[in-house]
């Protein structure tokens, strides 16, 4: 009989700002090399305090997809190398909502530019477009 090397995997999802647990956010399990990652292995729903855990993860590469309501969701990777239990915590940021507005105007002329597009963009992320607008006649958006 072959046996293979496995590990429990686990740990606690917070919120990033308050330290808080999670509870009831959803973790699921991916395997595989930093190049390409399989389809969801398994996944999981955290308890009260926020915990999580995979029994008989295999040797190798593997990632976590986090995410909850009102919260950014996260990758995380990690990785087994032997039969020693791995903890994998994980912060999750909250999404705060609020309202920007502003007004585009030609830098030379100080006349008002209709119809320009406005975009969000995360930082965190990259330079995702989170959202736009496109100026009024007046100039002015909001998103």
């Amino acid at each position: 009989m072959l046996s293979v090397e496995a590990a429990t995997v686990s740990g606690v999802v917070t919120d990033s700002a308050a330290g808080t647990p999670l509870a009831g956010a959803k973790v699921l399990l991916r395997l595989g090399t930093t190049s390409g990652f399989a389809p969801a292995r398994d996944s999981e729903v955290t308890d009260h305090n926020g915990g999580y855990s995979f029994d008989t993860v295999p040797v190798g590469n593997f990632r976590l997809y986090t995410l909850d309501s009102g919260f950014l969701s996260r990758n995380t990777t990690g990785a087994v190398a032997d039969t020693a239990a791995v903890t994998v915590d994980v912060q999750l940021v909250k999404i705060l909502y609020g309202s920007i507005t502003g007004k585009v105007t030609d830098s030379l002329a100080g006349t008002a530019v209709a119809g320009a597009k406005v975009y969000l963009r995360s930082a965190a992320t990259g330079g995702t477009t989170l959202d736009s607008a496109v100026t009024d006649d007046s100039g002015s958006y909001a998103i």
